[in-house]
């Protein structure tokens, strides 16, 4: 029956929409991933660079002996070796070249070269700031554009599936349900009852036809 392979096309239908709504969400979380990946790796990184130069130039600039200021001396430039090894924004550079020529007079004391390491370390912290907020709204916009492409899909999905339902209940249950009523009236003695096909396929016409010939020739 040419009707019943449209229904079983329609479910094959069905099913490859489930199945692409549900690519489309892996999707959407592997493309989410990498950005996420990028402000851990890149952005974070480096702010955790500049709280650490911040800090050991913070003890240095204290009361201490002199070799615990050689020891902080070396952890901050350990710290700031790091920060130079992880670049990602434009800015950064000038401002670890700054810091890097500035250092050596903050550690040895020197009041106006310290503010200066301050303020460069604020201008490196501030870049990878941004470049972490940025990336952060693109992976915000990724999730929403995929979030509304699901719902997009998942509408067209509720809609196929309502004209599917319709179609099965036209095609397969009305005509079951009105074959089933004419035979129970059979049983129950009723030698009138026919089965009445309205706006049916051809096919299923056909088979209600056949069933009424069929009751006819028994009686």
């Amino acid at each position: 029956m040419v009707h019943v392979q449209s229904i079983k096309f329609g479910a094959w239908i069905m099913i490859s929409l489930n199945l692409l709504v549900a690519f489309c969400a892996i999707w959407m979380f592997s493309r989410m991933a990498p950005a996420i990946q990028e402000i851990l790796s890149r952005h974070a990184h480096s702010l955790y660079a500049c709280e650490q130069m911040l800090g050991f130039l913070a003890h240095a600039a204290s009361d201490n002996t002199s070799g615990e200021r050689v020891i902080f001396r070396q952890q901050f430039e350990h710290a700031l070796a790091n920060a130079k090894a992880n670049i990602t924004e434009y800015g950064e550079a000038s401002a670890l070249q700054e810091i890097e020529n500035i250092y050596p007079a903050a550690f040895s004391g020197d009041r106006e070269a310290i503010s200066k390491t301050i303020s460069a370390l604020a201008r490196l912290s501030q870049s990878n700031r941004s470049a972490m907020n940025e990336a952060a709204a693109h992976a915000d916009q990724l999730g929403n554009a995929g979030a509304w492409a699901i719902v997009f899909m998942a509408l067209i999905l509720f809609v196929v599936g309502t004209l599917f339902r319709r179609s099965v209940v036209r095609i397969l249950i009305a005509p079951l349900e009105e074959i089933e009523a004419v035979l129970t009236a059979r049983r129950n003695g009723d030698l009138f009852r026919r089965c009445i096909g309205v706006n049916l396929p051809r096919d299923v016409q056909n088979v209600l036809k056949n069933i009424n010939e069929l009751i006819d020739r028994s009686n």
